[in-house]
């Protein structure tokens, strides 16, 4: 039986997996865990630099709204026909979970609809499947 996964064993050994923790060998003694929400938090950030003295420009409009989360999922499989040639099948799907994202809310201040959340900031689930002969 032919197996469609490799194992992790062997992904790091061709150096597929580990290029995070290389990256984070270099990046997280200069950066404590506790630092990292000061970098997500742009208003947080706008004020620390203000609290020391460093100009930032104005924020205009700037509305927290929900985070960014959505899982997108693929798999494909390679089938060879002959040795120069062979078929991929492909799945892939999009916001898998069909996770909503508001839009932030309306910033139109006098506007009827001001503070309204009334949209949606990212897609429905999207699934799509591809066939490719690869030669």
């Amino acid at each position: 039986m032919r197996r469609f996964f490799a194992r992790a064993r062997a992904l790091h050994e061709r150096g597929v997996l580990g290029m995070n923790q290389r990256n984070a060998a270099l990046v997280l003694p200069l950066n404590p865990r506790r630092h990292v929400p000061r970098v997500d938090d742009k208003l947080l950030t706008k004020r620390l630099a203000e609290a020391a003295g460093i100009p930032t420009p104005r924020s205009l409009g700037a509305v927290r709204s929900d985070g960014i989360k959505g899982i997108d999922f693929s798999v494909v499989k390679n089938t060879r026909i002959y040795e120069s040639v062979a078929l991929q099948f492909r799945a892939e799907f999009f916001n898998l979970t069909n996770t909503v994202r508001f839009a932030p809310p309306n910033t139109s201040f006098g506007a009827a609809a001001f503070g309204q959340v009334s949209a949606q900031s990212n897609q429905p689930r999207v699934v799509q499947f591809a066939l490719k002969l690869i030669y």
